[in-house]
């Protein structure tokens, strides 16, 4: 007798599968699908009319589950991923009447205990917790047992099905679970230790540090009470302006100080000068000699007074915002080598006295307003100096001790929207100084004039090949620039801001 043909699994070595493994692996697909249908449309639901996941089709199959069965409907997805995986590892489904029975008598209890232990919580939009099916079932369970006494039998009855359910004893079950618990807890006291140690570590090297300023501290104060008195030394070249500016920082600082401690620390500023115009030259000697004679003028009324809180801040106009009389003439025209001369100044548009106008009023009320809003945001502080601009006006803002930058830097369109500006940018903070910079744009942009640039002095002592007037900055200062030096040219920004 001729031996039968080998099939084309056991060929290749694999023995051929039987009708039941065929059939498991058959039920196991059709599960699986039927587990992602079920769990997409439940995880996608957001009402009978918003989009799903699985289209109108797991919409509608989501909707009726959630209106039963509630937040129970979840039980159906979960038993068929645990059935797909049985099938797919070659045990019996157990897709009999038992198992039937057990899957709902799980999703009734569980559908009758969320509607005891929440019955005002809705889901879904407002679906109640346990469905239709768990408002029926519990609310009678609630009028034969009560509210207490209903949590109890359905969770009694909850746990026995799942006993009933499940290949391992109820106490291994306990026992496992006692000992996962366990174990999360110590990992979590051990890393609850690991912090702790590691922050007191943090605060020792902290201790230690401040215990180092502290020192440092006292050897400066123990320093400066062996002086007569605090000295004033004004650097070589410095302007009037930028010494009033010290002036005005140290007398804040020093605010408590009485009229004659003050006289006194001008006495040996005054000195001190002395000693440096000697080693100056004739000629720069004599215009440092001008400066502290302006000074000497300024110094009483400055020691005599306090900064206060609630005075008004200064207003630093630019050079370019001068009076037009005031302003400097044009230069010459440089000798022509040829036959062509360059036209005068003259020719240009010149400013006119509005165009120039600054108005202290106005700059002084958005200071006041500035202040309000940066206070409801609670950043506290005043603003020391204006410097207006043809397009935007800066704001030195400097804040109360203690307040962080980066609360201050986060508020630009708060800013914006509380002053009904259309933007407002942040300088935080301003390089080489303790405050603030706020610009705000102009109410009115001033123009700009070719004329009141190429009439500046510093225009006129340009020095290279190619100069070039670009025109103003933010503070109102002329820019200027060669030419010949740039390897190529970029100007950057939005539209409208000035380019």
């Amino acid at each position: 007798m001729d031996a039968p043909e080998p099939t084309l699994s056991s060929e290749a070595g694999f023995p051929a599968p039987g009708p039941l493994a065929r059939r498991h692996e058959v039920l196991g697909i059709a599960a699986g699908v039927s587990t992602l249908l079920l769990g997409l449309a439940l995880a996608s639901y957001v009402g009978p009319e918003g989009p799903n996941w699985i289209g109108a089709f797991g919409r509608w199959m989501a909707d009726v589950m959630v209106g039963a069965f509630g937040l129970a409907a979840w039980v159906l997805p979960v038993e068929l991923g645990l059935a797909t995986a049985r099938l797919f590892r070659g045990r019996p489904s157990r897709l009999g009447r038992a198992t039937a029975a057990s899957v709902l008598a799980v999703g009734f209890v569980g559908c009758a205990l969320l509607q005891l232990v929440a019955p005002d919580v809705r889901v879904y939009g407002e679906h109640l917790p346990g469905g239709a099916l768990g408002e029926a079932l519990g609310e009678v369970s609630r009028s034969v047992f009560g509210t207490v006494g209903a949590v109890l039998v359905s969770s009694a009855l909850l746990l026995v099905t799942l006993a009933l359910r499940s290949p391992v004893p109820l106490s291994e079950l306990v026992r496992r679970a006692t000992s996962l618990l366990l174990l999360g807890w110590g990992a979590i006291a051990g890393a609850a230790r690991s912090v702790h140690g590691a922050w007191e570590k943090a605060r020792a090297i902290e201790a230690e540090a401040e215990e180092g300023d502290e020192s440092v501290d006292d050897e400066g104060s123990d320093a400066e009470a062996d002086a007569d008195g605090p000295r004033i030394v004004a650097p070589k070249g410095s302007s009037v302006v930028e010494t009033k500016k010290a002036r005005k920082r140290g007398t804040t600082a020093a605010g408590t100080l009485a009229a004659a401690s003050a006289e006194d620390t001008f006495e040996d500023y005054d000195d001190v000068r002395d000693e440096e115009l000697e080693a100056l030259p004739e000629d720069d000697a004599d215009a440092q000699a001008d400066a502290v004679a302006e000074e000497d003028e300024v110094a009483p009324r400055k020691a005599k007074s306090k900064s206060k809180k609630g005075e008004l801040p200064r207003i630093v106009a630019p050079t370019p915002g001068a009076k037009a009389d005031a302003r400097p003439k044009a230069p010459p025209a440089p000798e022509s080598t040829g036959p062509f001369l360059l036209p005068p100044t003259n020719l240009l548009q010149k400013a006119s006295a509005e165009d120039l106008k600054i108005d202290p009023k106005v700059l002084r009320e958005n200071a006041v307003l500035l202040v309000e809003k940066l206070g409801a945001y609670g950043v506290k502080g005043r603003v020391d100096e204006i410097h207006p601009g043809p397009v935007v006006t800066m704001y030195e803002f400097e804040p109360e001790s203690g307040t962080k930058v980066s609360k201050i830097a986060g508020l630009a369109d708060d800013l914006a929207m509380a002053l009904a500006a259309q933007k407002v940018r942040i300088v935080a903070p301003i390089p080489g100084k303790a405050r603030v910079g706020f610009e705000l744009p102009n109410d009115i942009r001033k123009t700009v004039f070719l004329r009141e640039i190429l009439e500046e002095p510093k225009w006129a002592s340009m020095d290279g090949a190619l100069p070039m007037a670009l025109g103003q900055d933010i503070a109102g200062q002329p820019v200027y620039t060669d030419l010949a030096t740039m390897p190529h040219v970029l100007v950057a920004g939005a539209t409208g801001s000035g380019k």
